[in-house]
């Protein structure tokens, strides 16, 4: 780690990538925050604001309908025609049994990269997008890209539970 993590808000996506360290090291590269999990090289970093379209997502559970998580993915499928979407844009499952909150999540792939997208709504403030992102040599649909959606899944999936044990307390 560079030391400075400290320094950094819990919040932000670098305190939330930090924070699901669990003690495994990881260095700062500008904005980003990289490690290895298994023998993929992770990164985590906040979504540019500028070039997202402004996606409203309800911050509760059950304010989420399955029309307007349909209407997202194709909105986010025009947006970049050239992409995969191994995972579309869902309500992620309940990390917690009391859980209120929603977070949702999409896996998307353009070529050698795959990109886990994560939005985190807070009830008063725009929900947060954190990409995490890695590369793959591996055909689209494989066995291999499988897994690697798995393991982006199981990241997002620590991550949402961080934010959410933060914002229902």
């Amino acid at each position: 780690m560079t030391g400075n993590e400290d320094a950094i808000s819990s919040q932000s996506a670098l305190g939330l990538g930090y924070r699901n360290l669990r003690n495994r090291t990881a260095e700062q590269s500008g904005n980003a925050l990289i490690w290895q999990e298994g023998k993929l090289c992770m990164r985590i970093m906040a979504a540019d604001k500028s070039a997202e379209p402004d996606i409203p997502l309800p911050y509760a559970r059950e304010d989420s309908r399955l029309e307007q998580r349909a209407a997202i993915q194709v909105k986010m499928a025009r947006g970049d025609a050239s992409l995969a979407w191994p995972a579309a844009f869902h309500l992620m499952l309940p990390i917690l049994p009391h859980q209120r909150s929603a977070t949702y999540a999409a896996v998307a792939r353009s070529n050698l990269h795959i990109t886990g997208h994560l939005w985190l709504p807070a009830p008063t403030e725009k929900a947060v997008h954190l990409h995490i992102d890695t590369t793959l040599i591996a055909k689209q649909g494989s066995p291999e890209e499988t897994q690697i959606v798995s393991v982006l899944n199981r990241e997002m999936a620590a991550i949402a539970a961080l934010w959410v044990a933060d914002h229902e307390r």
